[in-house]
């Protein structure tokens, strides 16, 4: 987190502190930082929950590697009835494979129709 956000050497820096990321100055030292996050649970990072925002108490949390996939820049987010979801999330809760919807998407479907219509699996033998 540090070295991405302050060192322009990190491989990481364009993506951090090349954009403007910076660190809650507390946190420069270990024991605030400890103070405000807690230990890192098994299988956690840190994560900020708004990726353009800096890493401070309000916007940062422990997340798992799944949450964190979720939550990158690029990810691409769908709106049906109210509701706005990643396509994996959408794939568990329909059952659609998330390869089909993103498909579905690239080649223009509205989000309710790539959602709802019902997908046959014609593998060849």
């Amino acid at each position: 987190m540090l070295s991405r956000c302050t060192n322009p050497n990190d491989v990481s820096w364009t993506n951090y502190g090349g954009r403007g990321i910076e660190v809650c100055p507390r946190w420069l030292h270990f024991d605030a930082f400890y103070e405000d996050m807690g230990p890192r649970p098994s299988g956690h990072t840190i994560d900020r929950k708004d990726t353009n925002g800096d890493y401070t108490p309000a916007n940062c949390r422990w997340a798992t590697m799944r949450e964190q996939g979720a939550n990158k820049r690029g990810t691409l987010r769908l709106e049906m009835d109210g509701r706005t979801q990643t396509i994996m999330d959408w794939s568990a809760e329909t059952g659609l494979p998330a390869r089909v919807i993103r498909r579905r998407i690239r080649r223009g479907w509205e989000p309710h129709r790539a959602l709802t219509q019902p997908y046959q699996n014609k593998s060849r033998h």
